[in-house]
C-alpha cells in the first residue's frame, strides 16, 4: 500500500510541472490590472483635490471685490485678450485659479474657468458662485484594451469640475 502511494506522490509530482507558476502569473496579472486602477483613481482624486483648492482660492478673492459686479460679461478667463488694465478683478481672479492649479501640477491649458455668477439675495447680500472644470487623460489604462472585456468600464478620459458658492455683504 505504501508503495502504492509513494508512485502516485511521484506521478503527480512529475506532472505537475509549473502549475504554481502559472498559478503565479495569473494572480499577478490580476494584481497588476488592480495597481493600475488604483494608480489611476488616486490621480483623480488628486486632480479633484487641487481643482477644489484653486476654486476655492479664486472664490475667497472675490468675497470682497465688489468691483468685480462691473468686470462680469465683459470678458472671460479663457479670452486670450485679457488684460489687467482693463478688468483688473478679473484678471487677478482667473490668474489666482491657474497658479493654484499650476503649482499643483495640473496642466493651465486643460482648465476651464467659467465666470462668476452673482445673485442679488437681498441687504446687499450676494452669492457668488464660482464653477471650474479639468480634463484629465489617462496616464496608463488610456491606451489598455483586454480582449472580449475591453476597458472594463474606464473611461479613457475625465472632466473633472468643482463648484463653490461663497456669500458675501456689501
Amino acid at each position: 500500500m505504501r508503495q502504492v502511494k509513494s508512485q502516485i506522490k511521484r506521478y503527480m509530482r512529475r506532472h505537475e510541472r509549473g502549475q504554481s507558476l502559472v498559478e503565479t502569473s495569473l494572480t499577478l496579472i490580476f494584481l497588476l490590472v488592480m495597481l493600475l486602477a488604483a494608480f489611476e483613481m488616486a490621480r483623480v482624486f488628486t486632480t479633484y483635490l487641487t481643482l477644489v483648492s484653486s476654486t476655492r482660492h479664486g472664490a475667497l478673492y472675490l468675497v470682497d471685490k465688489q468691483s468685480m459686479l462691473n468686470e462680469v460679461g465683459r470678458s472671460h478667463c479663457q479670452d486670450p485678450e485679457l488684460n489687467q488694465s482693463e478688468t483688473p478683478t478679473l484678471y487677478e481672479f482667473c490668474r489666482r485659479i491657474i497658479e493654484s492649479a499650476q503649482t499643483k501640477g495640473l496642466d493651465p491649458a486643460r482648465l476651464v474657468i467659467s465666470d462668476p455668477v452673482y445673485t442679488e439675495i437681498g441687504n446687499g447680500r450676494y452669492e457668488i458662485f464660482v464653477s471650474v472644470t479639468y480634463a484629465l487623460d489617462d496616464l496608463f489604462t488610456s491606451t489598455m484594451n483586454f480582449p472580449i472585456i475591453g476597458r472594463m468600464g474606464l473611461p479613457s478620459s475625465y472632466q473633472i469640475r468643482y463648484n463653490m458658492t461663497v456669500e458675501t455683504v456689501w
